[in-house]
């Protein structure tokens, strides 16, 4: 089973300000593209924490993601959260926070 950094990187939202990040990889081959890992990185004053790293399934994944840019968004409401990458496939890509 391929570990994470060897999965490409489906969508990427960051708070350049904060350090605060979230990351959806590409499905794991084993799950036949019906689970994929996300990663939750929170920015601090000393630098970034450990990742925390979630599995999500594909009906779940575009909510879990409104809810993930929701929270960053709020969380320092003075600064803009970014969406850098998404290269999701179709309906996903539409689906997913802009």
């Amino acid at each position: 089973m391929p570990g994470v950094a060897s999965l490409p990187v489906l969508y990427l939202a960051k708070n350049f300000t904060t350090g605060d990040t979230f990351v959806i990889y590409a499905p794991n081959p084993n799950t036949l593209g019906t689970v994929y890992t996300v990663a939750h990185l929170s920015g601090t004053p000393a630098g970034t924490q450990a990742p925390i790293l979630c599995r999500v399934t594909h009906p779940d994944l575009a909510l879990y993601a409104a809810g993930a840019v929701r929270i960053m968004r709020k969380r320092h409401p003075d600064t803009d959260v970014t969406v850098c990458i998404n290269t999701a496939p179709w309906p996903l890509a539409a689906a997913l926070p802009r």
